[in-house]
């Protein structure tokens, strides 16, 4: 029988998005463009143009599974999971691109994003959006790295 922290531990990432958190931290990622995923690709990178707290932002991020229990359909659901919630916002649609691993050279990366064995990059972001994700990552049990 599992025990809650077993469970939780998969559960999609999004399972537990919730309110401006969830903004803040997936703030960026809209409409995602139907594509499919290789048992090779562990992450998911969005770009585009997208409305995040009232200010169109050019953004750019990635999301990695860190744990290879996940499968691939899982990260393709937390991709479209995401990408609903940025699109509720008003954005437009965002290039999402599945690979083996996110772009190098991120500003940031939120490590076990949401409690999750999933790391979030983080690119293209000013310095305001970038403290208000930091705070939100260390808010939803995540850990902060600056490279």
């Amino acid at each position: 029988m599992f025990n809650r922290q077993k469970r939780n531990q998969f559960m999609p990432v999004t399972a537990r998005l919730n309110g401006l958190r969830a903004w803040l931290l997936a703030g960026g990622l809209v409409a995602l463009t139907s594509l499919s995923v290789h048992a090779e690709d562990r992450a998911c990178t969005l770009e585009g143009k997208v409305n995040a707290l009232g200010t169109l932002i050019d953004t750019k991020d990635c999301l990695v599974v860190m744990n290879a229990e996940l499968p691939g359909a899982r990260l393709k659901e937390s991709c479209t999971a995401l990408a609903q919630l940025a699109a509720v916002g008003g954005g437009g649609p965002a290039k999402v691109t599945y690979s083996e691993k996110c772009p190098s050279n991120p500003q940031a990366v939120c490590k076990h994003f949401m409690g999750q064995p999933v790391d979030y990059y983080y690119y293209r972001r000013d310095a305001e959006l970038l403290e208000k994700t930091r705070k939100g990552c260390g808010q939803t049990g995540g850990t902060w790295w600056t490279p």
